[in-house]
């Protein structure tokens, strides 16, 4: 084992990220997600029946919108990876739960090292999705090889795989969610 593993590094990396929306909290802050005040955290959310629990975040406003936060120091985006399957896993199980509200509420990855081409990748892929017109859009502009490198095609086919994995062998799409 290395020193970060037994000196609890990714605890460490953990807490460091909780501490700074506790400071948020405190100085009465804004989530830049949400673009709200924040008004509560839970720490450790999984005796609140979330599985997405590293840190749940609520902001002010009328529906008290949420952020579920899922908190690795370190993260692989592969078809090998465990940590990531079960990352997708527990956020595609609070996406399916009845008091999550797309478009309202959020799931959210907090990671430190994360490649830069995944992030290249992943950056891309949202750009792409908020800005096509539809679901058969955003497919088209991922697939068209002079359009996506293939890169983001394959950081694509991996979270698909993962959630298609998550949804009981069904691949999500919009009659689903």
């Amino acid at each position: 084992s290395n020193s970060f593993s037994t000196g609890n590094g990714g605890g460490n990396f953990e807490r460091y990220v909780q501490t700074v929306f506790l400071l948020t909290l405190l100085i009465d802050g804004f989530s830049p997600i949400l673009e709200r005040p924040i008004t509560q955290l839970d720490f450790q959310g999984k005796h609140l029946g979330y599985d997405t629990d590293d840190l749940i975040i609520t902001a002010s406003g009328k529906s008290a919108p949420k952020i579920l936060c899922q908190i690795k120091h370190d993260i692989t985006i592969t078809n090998s990876s465990r940590l990531f399957k079960e990352v997708i896993n527990a956020a595609w199980s609070d996406f399916k739960k009845n008091d999550f509200r797309p478009g309202i509420d959020r799931i959210v990855l907090a990671t430190g090292i994360i490649a830069k081409d995944t992030i290249s990748a992943f950056r891309y892929m949202y750009e792409q999705a908020i800005s096509s017109g539809s679901e058969e859009d955003f497919f088209a502009r991922i697939q068209q090889s002079n359009f996506t490198n293939d890169t983001t095609r394959e950081k694509f086919i991996v979270l698909r795989k993962a959630l298609t994995t998550a949804n009981g062998g069904s691949e999500p799409n919009e009659q689903l969610i």
